[in-house]
């Protein structure tokens, strides 16, 4: 029961006002403990009530916490492309990092000098040079092989006589770069020779060291006309030095180290300069000297007379064989045709000589037409005397051939010289008679120097072969006046 705490009248349980005064209600769990409950307004005590628990609403729970949004997810990165799969194959392992030395410590000499040798090797003007030298080197044993293959009764494949293929190409090598060999053990009519090939033979190494030098023009960007041009004479040393192991293989014919690696060098040298040349021709314009163009002009005649005199000995040579069965001896025709026919650049030099009255040394072969330039139907009245010229074939052909290889022999080295002379005159245009036959004379020397290098690189065997001073002394004298006799004539025009 409980009572309003201002005019002490009865309460309802769940009255919260009173209803006689309209005191709120106080609630007793409010009220303290001890307080005690004041009496109407009689005298008695009223023992307080004990407090009836009063339903109190319940205490509003607290709101729970709004979550916090969530961060927006970082926008996802562009996933790279997926790498193309490798072919099928063994897969290339990483290469090893190079293990860095100890601080402190220095590489032993042996091992710097390595170092230093290996970033040499992969520099591209040493790749290049070996490029030149090698790929000659592989093309020249290729055609050894070919050549080793023919019969060892012609004129080139006798070396394969008393040997395996494999040191007959290696003298076949040798031959390619027109290298001599000093030997008694083939056969009695070449026991003293020291060259066979044919001059033919040369155009291997020149032609494979040209077509590689050119090829290298991509490797050497940026590389001058002098850096290209040592670089192909490199290769041209390299190509020597790799044909001196040939040179030691060829069994029990002894083989010229000295010349093997001279013409090698010589052949490369000329085949790698003339392909670094084409691949980008230098624009030289005026600054090549005018003494160059004179020397070119008084040459060119003398190029004309060789690709006739090679098609007029050629074809002599080639009837001759096939009309004369001893000209042959031991070789079926096809052989040697194909003998002859190898032998064409040495037919038109000789020719050229035998031309310009130089005189010849008599060797003695079997058979003895062999010993000659040009063919005869008596080679041994020819070649009794041990030297011989071209007026000594009066005594070996017909007076008919006789009259008929003067007249076109002489005329031709004569009428291209007399041209050379001309036409150096005419290019510097001297007034004077007198100083353009000097002019004209000009043929004599550059002739000489030319027809004499021809005899000396091209074999002393087989077909003749003229004496060198006496090429050199004749054409000399002959040819300077010749040519001046031209240059005279170019300035009275």
């Amino acid at each position: 029961m409980a009572f309003c705490d201002q005019c002490g009248e009865r309460l309802g349980e769940t009255a919260r006002f009173c209803p006689s005064c309209g005191t709120p209600r106080v609630v007793a769990a409010e009220a303290e403990p001890t307080a005690a409950v004041r009496a109407p307004d009689t005298a008695r005590p009223v023992e307080p009530a004990a407090p009836e628990p009063e339903p109190t609403s319940p205490e509003p729970t607290p709101a729970a916490p709004e979550p916090e949004p969530e961060p927006a997810a970082p926008e996802p990165e562009p996933t790279p492309p997926e790498p193309e799969p490798a072919p099928p194959g063994p897969t290339p392992a990483a290469p090893e990092p190079e293990p860095e030395p100890e601080p402190g410590r220095t590489p032993p000499p042996q091992a710097e000098l390595v170092d230093q040798l290996g970033r040499l090797g992969r520099t591209p003007a040493v790749v290049a040079a070996a490029v030149i030298g090698l790929g000659t080197f592989a093309a020249v044993f290729v055609v050894g092989v070919v050549l080793a293959a023919l019969p060892d009764r012609s004129l080139i494949g006798f070396l394969g006589a008393d040997a395996g293929y494999l040191t007959e190409a290696f003298r076949q090598m040798v031959q390619l770069v027109l290298a001599g060999f000093e030997s008694n053990a083939v056969f009695e009519a070449f026991q003293n020779t020291s060259r066979v090939a044919p001059g033919l033979f040369a155009l291997v190494p020149v032609i494979a060291s040209a077509f590689l030098a050119r090829a290298q023009l991509q490797r050497l960007q940026g590389v001058g006309l002098v850096g290209r041009l040592v670089c192909a004479a490199g290769g041209a040393l390299v190509f020597a030095l790799a044909m001196l192991v040939p040179a030691l293989l060829t069994g029990d014919i002894s083989a010229d180290a000295g010349q093997t690696f001279g013409f090698a060098f010589l052949w490369a040298l000329a085949g790698g300069v003339t392909g670094t040349l084409l691949a980008a021709p230098p624009a030289v314009g005026d600054r090549i000297p005018r003494a160059a163009w004179d020397v070119l002009a008084v040459l060119r005649p003398l190029g004309l007379a060789l690709l006739v005199a090679t098609a007029i000995g050629t074809a002599a040579w080639l009837v001759n064989v096939a009309m004369a069965e001893g000209t042959r001896g031991a070789r079926s025709l096809p052989i040697a045709l194909v003998d002859t026919a190898l032998y064409a650049v040495d037919h038109g030099v000789h020719t050229v000589e035998l031309g310009t009255l130089a005189a010849f040394e008599g060797a003695r072969l079997e058979p003895a037409v062999l010993s000659l330039p040009l063919p005869a139907e008596e080679p041994n009245e020819i070649l009794q005397a041990g030297s011989f010229r071209l007026l000594d074939y009066r005594d070996g052909a017909s007076a008919v051939v006789f009259l008929l290889m003067l007249a076109v022999l002489i005329f031709l080295p004569v009428a291209t010289a007399l041209f050379a002379g001309f036409s150096v005159a005419k290019r510097r245009a001297s007034a004077s008679p007198g100083l353009s036959a000097a002019w004209g004379a000009l043929v004599g020397p550059v002739w000489a120097i030319a027809l004499a290098l021809l005899s000396a690189l091209l074999q002393d065997t087989v077909h003749g072969h003229a004496q060198g001073e006496s090429v050199f002394g004749v054409v000399l004298v002959g040819g300077a006046l010749i040519g001046a006799l031209g240059g005279y004539l170019a300035a009275r025009d």
